[in-house]
C-alpha cells in the first residue's frame, strides 16, 4: 500500500502557497503602481498549486497499490517545482536591466541567478527520471538529489527575502512562503527510511501474486 505520507508534505505546500499568495498579491495591489510581478508571480503560484491539489486528490491518493507510485510521486514533484520555477523566471529581465555597478543591486541579483539555477537543476534532475537510460542511476537517488537541491533552494531564497525585506507584514509572509518547499523535501527524504513505507518498494512479483490470488477468489 502506498504511504499516504509521501503525499502529505505536497498537500502542506499548497496550503501555505495559496495562502500567502492571496496575502502577497493582495499587497501587490496596495502599492501605486501596481507591482505587476508580483502580481503575476502569485497568480502563477496560486494556479499551480490549486493544480497540484486536484491531481493529488484525483489520482494519487486512489493508486492503492505501488505500481506507478514512482510515476505519480515525480509528476507531483514536477508540479511543484514549475510553480517554483516559473515565477523565477519572471526576474530575467533584471538581471540584463538591472545597475550592477550598485553593490546591492549586484548582490541581489546575484542571488535571484543563484536562485534561478538550482531551481532550474532541480527540474533538471526530475527530468531525467522520465528516460528509462538513467532508471541505472536509480530513481531514489536521483529524488533525494533533487530533493537536496530544493532545501538548498529554499535556504537562497529566505536569505533574498531577508536582503529585501521592506514591509514587515509582507516579509513574514515572503518567509513563510519560502519555507514551504522544506516540508515535502524533508518528507522526501525521510520516508524511506520508515518501515511502513518500505511497502512502496514492494517487488513487481508479489503484485502479481496478490492480483492472481483475487483472479482465483473471484
Amino acid at each position: 500500500m502506498v504511504n499516504e505520507r509521501a503525499f502529505l508534505g505536497f498537500t502542506i505546500f499548497d496550503i501555505v502557497h495559496i495562502l500567502c499568495a492571496v496575502a502577497l498579491l493582495i499587497f501587490a495591489f496596495v502599492y501605486k503602481p501596481v507591482d505587476a510581478v508580483k502580481v503575476a508571480e502569485s497568480c502563477t503560484e496560486i494556479v499551480m498549486s490549486l493544480l497540484l491539489i486536484a491531481f493529488i486528490d484525483a489520482l494519487a491518493k486512489h493508486d492503492e497499490y505501488s505500481k506507478g507510485f514512482k510515476r505519480i510521486y515525480t509528476f507531483a514533484w514536477l508540479v511543484l517545482v514549475a510553480s517554483l520555477l516559473i515565477p523565477a523566471t519572471f526576474m530575467i529581465p533584471e538581471f540584463f536591466e538591472g545597475q550592477w555597478p550598485e553593490p546591492e543591486v549586484a548582490r541581489y541579483l546575484t542571488l535571484l541567478i543563484i536562485r534561478l539555477v538550482l531551481i532550474l537543476s532541480v527540474f533538471v534532475v526530475l527530468m531525467l527520471t522520465i528516460f528509462d537510460h538513467m532508471h541505472k542511476i536509480g530513481w531514489l537517488r536521483i529524488m533525494h538529489i533533487a530533493m537536496v537541491l530544493t532545501i538548498l533552494y529554499s535556504a537562497f531564497s529566505l536569505t533574498i527575502a531577508f536582503f529585501t525585506i521592506e514591509n514587515v507584514a509582507e516579509g513574514i509572509v515572503e518567509f513563510i512562503k519560502e519555507t514551504a518547499p522544506l516540508v515535502p523535501s524533508i518528507i522526501g527524504l525521510t520516508l524511506w527510511r520508515n518501515r511502513s513505507a518500505k511497502r512502496i518498494k514492494a517487488p513487481a512479483k508479489a503484485e502479481a501474486q496478490m492480483d492472481e490470488q483475487e483472479n482465483k477468489v473471484e
